[in-house]
């Protein structure tokens, strides 16, 4: 599986943003586990789409309201931070 350390440029939606400060999250630190390969806990259909998709690789964390997602692409290299209905 293709991943990356660079993320290219950061974007993090404005309904992503509003989960991290209302749940504290650290986003450093879900950006370092993104990068290093610890994909959270994804569910069987974002396991496929991680392990078959080449262009990008698609992480799952679990929140209280649902699921926070971190999406890199690699052409050009970007990576998002959003919800999975802002997908």
């Amino acid at each position: 599986m293709r991943t990356s350390n660079n993320l290219g440029r950061i974007i993090v939606t404005s309904r992503a943003q509003a989960a991290i400060k209302a749940y504290h999250l650290d986003r450093s630190r879900l950006l370092r586990q993104h990068a290093g390969g610890l994909w959270g806990q994804p569910d069987n259909k974002t396991v496929q789409d991680t392990e078959f998709v080449t262009s990008s690789v698609l992480t799952s964390y679990s929140m209280p309201s649902g699921e926070l997602w971190i999406k890199t692409e690699f052409d050009p290299q970007v990576t998002t931070i959003l919800l999975p209905e802002e997908h």
